[in-house]
């Protein structure tokens, strides 16, 4: 069985209406679309595009989050 990938689906101007767990299989974007587009115009009717879903922020590291030090007179001086 092979792994299903997560694909959010957008409408023409470029609106996020959701998204669809689709077989990718390595193929290109314009080829998943086409195979499964009956799939998901079933979800969302006005897809005109898809494209591979970001990861969740739980899954992705924020690399701008720092250790803040709390000031205090006297002891950070």
């Amino acid at each position: 069985m092979s792994e299903k990938t997560k694909y959010d689906c957008y409408n023409g101007q470029g609106r996020k209406l959701g998204y669809v767990l689709l077989d990718g299989e390595g193929k290109g974007l314009r080829d998943i679309f086409i195979e499964n587009k009956a799939v998901i115009k079933a979800y969302y009717p006005g897809t005109v595009f898809i494209k591979p879903a970001r990861k969740d922020k739980s899954q992705v590291k924020d690399r701008r989050t720092k250790k803040i030090i709390p000031f205090t007179p006297g002891i950070n001086c």
